[in-house]
């Protein structure tokens, strides 16, 4: 209906314009003067077109509003069923339902999100906006806020590569990246003459701007493309997941679902464990769930 009634609208609104234009231009006056009522006519219905707007405007807006909603709660659903399934993988050879002994997630903050691809209109860049997430007891919601540019980290790494699967101790590689980005900084520090050396002491602006300038210096590959405000989004997770998520039809991978998880206190998460052929398989069965989600909203 909503959309019916914006083509009927534009239609309405294009015929009184061009009545107006017309009659203001003095064109065909004898036509105009036999036929008045089609001139008050095209204003009544461009009057009536006006005060209606609004009204079918919010309707629209409710309908796209409960949309959105039923497909958040189907993508909901799906990661808060993966985070389910992820934790309840026993280790190999393990039996018994004993969750607490066989499983060294932590199920409060272990966080499962949902990133969508799309293109930011204004600049022409490709970024996978975050949908929906699962956490509990999690600071963070987001990974990060703004969304994950193309190619960048390990979501925008999958999506670039047309689907391949990561399993990562991103801890351990953030530990390595910052470490490398002290050194270079520290390098390029003791080359810098003294009044340069003030202005860092003094003034915090000149200190990132030196130690952004010296994580460039980090090979792309090895810092996953980011930069540096996107590495300090990113640097606190532990073990990260990326699947895509790809659209039956064509094949192609129109979202990215990541899941960091996270140990408890004292236990020991190998990456292996997420690359067994059942976890692959909870991942691949999210994954369809939440495009059906996207695709059934």
């Amino acid at each position: 209906m909503h959309g019916l009634y914006t083509w009927l609208r534009a239609f309405v609104i294009s015929g009184a314009a061009a009545v107006a234009v017309l009659a203001a231009r003095d064109v065909g006056r004898g036509f105009w003067e036999s036929h008045p009522s089609f001139f008050w006519a095209a204003v009544i219905a461009g009057v009536v077109a006006a005060g209606i707007d609004p009204i079918i405007n919010r309707l629209g807006w409710r309908k796209q509003t409960k949309r959105a909603l039923r497909r958040l709660d189907g993508v909901r659903g799906a990661l808060a069923s993966l985070l389910v399934d992820l934790i309840e993988l026993p280790e190999s050879g393990e039996e018994g339902p004993d969750l607490e002994r066989t499983s060294p997630l932590d199920w409060a903050s272990t966080g499962v999100f949902a990133f969508k691809a799309r293109w930011r209109r204004i600049c022409l860049i490709r970024y996978l906006y975050p949908e929906a997430y699962v956490r509990l007891k999690r600071i963070d919601p987001m990974l990060p806020p703004s969304g994950v540019r193309y190619d960048h980290g390990l979501a925008g790494t999958t999506w670039a590569s047309d689907g391949d699967f990561y399993v990562e101790p991103w801890i351990e590689i953030a530990e390595q990246l910052d470490k490398e980005c002290t050194e270079k900084t520290k390098d390029i520090g003791h080359k810098l003459p003294k009044w340069v050396k003030e202005k860092i002491v003094h003034y915090r602006w000149y200190k990132n701007m030196i130690v952004r300038y010296a994580w460039k210096k980090i090979n792309k590959s090895d810092r996953w493309h980011l930069g540096y405000r996107e590495f300090r989004n990113t640097r606190h997770y532990h073990v990260l997941v990326t699947y895509p998520i790809r659209n039956p039809a064509s094949g192609k991978v129109v979202g990215v679902l990541l899941v960091d998880a996270r140990p408890y206190p004292g236990a020991t998460l190998e990456a292996g464990r997420l690359t067994r052929p059942d976890a692959t398989a909870k991942l691949n069965s999210a994954a369809a769930a939440v495009h059906a989600a996207w695709k059934g909203a």
